[in-house]
């Protein structure tokens, strides 16, 4: 049970990252434009 919650959880990680990166980005993008 233990090796299938962290499979899922890296596979969870794997979905959300890129995602997350992306938005951080974007956050900071506008922040330098000061909106």
């Amino acid at each position: 049970m233990r090796i299938y919650l962290c499979f899922l959880l890296l596979f969870t990680d794997e979905q959300i990252r890129p995602a997350y990166m992306k938005k951080n980005e974007e956050n900071h993008q506008s922040q330098e434009n000061g909106y």
